[in-house]
């Protein structure tokens, strides 16, 4: 529990870093459209906050994803407790490597309580893909 809230404050402390005046607000319900902003969903609360997304949050996404060299295959894709971010990339990220040869227009980062984080990412036919986390933005 307590390395999950290490991960999320790393996290939020970067995010802060980019973010101007701008307020973080919550959510209160989910959108069916698309959107441009990043959001943190708390798992068991269900509550989102969203945050403009921007250009060096999503430079720090896409190394990331490009740093990738394995992929997870035991895990619980939905944990009961903890953290979900959902970074948009504009311009979208192709991704090839063993496991997907897709153009990839956001990513997820799940923030387990108690486990490690890990990458969840869809290809062009929303076929779901979880990879191991490495990236700077959630190591403590």
């Amino acid at each position: 529990m307590l390395k999950t809230r290490t991960y999320i404050v790393c996290f939020l402390i970067v995010l802060s870093l980019f973010v101007s005046s701008k307020s973080i607000h919550p959510k209160s319900i989910v959108s069916a459209q698309s959107t441009v902003d990043v959001e943190l969903l708390d798992i068991e609360t269900n509550e989102i906050r969203t945050i403009e997304a921007y250009p060096k949050i999503q430079l720090e996404a896409k190394k990331i994803i490009k740093e990738i060299d394995t992929i997870v295959i035991k895990l619980d894709p939905f944990p009961d407790k903890g953290y979900m971010l959902r970074i948009p990339l504009t311009p979208s990220l192709q991704l090839k490597n063993e496991w997907v040869n897709s153009l990839i227009g956001e990513v997820f980062i799940i923030i387990p309580e108690g486990d490690k984080p890990f990458l969840l990412i869809f290809d062009d036919k929303n076929k779901p893909y979880f990879f191991p986390s490495k990236g700077k933005l959630i190591q403590s």
